[in-house]
């Protein structure tokens, strides 16, 4: 289970990210692939990509 501070941490960023983003500057696929990317480095703990 996801904790409470990790769900807060992911709201601010998207909101936060959201703000930030000049409006139509970035298509909307693009940016949620970039948060994607972003939230998988979270998941794995450290900077490094992930080798499978």
């Amino acid at each position: 289970m996801v904790s409470r501070e990790a769900k807060l941490e992911v709201w601010v960023c998207l909101i936060v990210d959201t703000l930030r983003t000049p409006r139509g500057s970035v298509s909307n696929d693009e940016n949620i692939k970039g948060k994607n990317e972003i939230n998988e480095k979270k998941k794995n703990g450290s900077g490094k990509e992930r080798v499978d």
